[in-house]
């Protein structure tokens, strides 16, 4: 099997981070847009991260390497905050499946943080399915 070229940084307090422009432009189209203009990150090739924690980016980017990340959505605050950085970076398939796996975790305890969480990521299946978890729980 052919070895991925890890040819792009992130720097996330004060850590570097390696991907693969290839699949990490796959998943996200914000990168995508970013390494095909002219910006300086892509000429450079590597660009800074701010407002998440190093763990958060390096998960996104294990996804995007095709590794299993199951158990780091065991941490509720940390898997929200994936799946804010998959909203602010448009992850196409990392972001519904995020979704999914919270309408599956729905409990009375944890609701409102879902639905507050669903509607800062913009994550309309996530609110969908507290609504409706909410509509079975009043009747």
């Amino acid at each position: 099997m052919e070895k991925v070229t890890h040819d792009f940084e992130f720097i996330v307090e004060n850590r570097t981070i390696t991907v693969s422009k290839l699949l990490l432009a796959t998943e996200s189209d914000v990168f995508e847009r970013m390494f095909e203009g002219n910006f300086t990150e892509a000429k450079e090739n590597k660009a800074t991260i701010n407002g998440y924690k190093s763990q958060i980016v390096q998960v996104a980017v294990d996804y995007c390497h095709g590794k299993d990340i199951v158990d780091f959505l065991m941490d509720e605050e940390n898997a929200i905050e994936l799946l804010n950085f998959t909203n602010q970076y448009d992850f196409k398939t990392l972001k519904p499946k995020l979704e999914k796996h919270f309408a599956t975790k729905l409990t009375k305890e944890n609701i409102e943080l879902f639905l507050s969480s669903s509607e800062k990521a913009n994550a309309l299946e996530l609110r969908e399915a507290c609504i409706n978890f909410l509509e079975i729980w009043s009747t």
